[in-house]
């Protein structure tokens, strides 16, 4: 039971990957954003056939999970984009 509560992470690559100690110096990783021109882009080459989900994570470095939330939310708020707001809603 000792073993288990005296686990540590080890100092190089962090328990959660998000922080990490290189001679006794904390080193916080910053998460990506990217612009939604990017993700437009990403998408419209997705949407279009211009290749694979696995061909286009490789090609903008970008894991095909990323893709494909993207994908998800769009799908999800097209409603919004493609509303007609001349009419009112009853």
């Amino acid at each position: 039971m000792s073993d288990v509560l005296s686990y540590a992470c080890p100092l190089q690559t962090g328990c959660l990957g998000e922080t990490s100690y290189l001679s006794d110096k904390l080193i916080v990783k910053k998460r990506k954003s990217y612009s939604g021109t990017f993700k437009t882009r990403v998408l419209r080459d997705l949407l279009d056939g211009k290749g694979s989900l696995k061909e286009l994570a490789e090609h903008y470095k970008i894991h095909p999970n990323q893709i494909k939330n993207w994908k998800t939310l769009l799908m999800k708020r097209a409603h919004l984009i493609l509303e007609d707001k001349r009419r009112r809603r009853p």
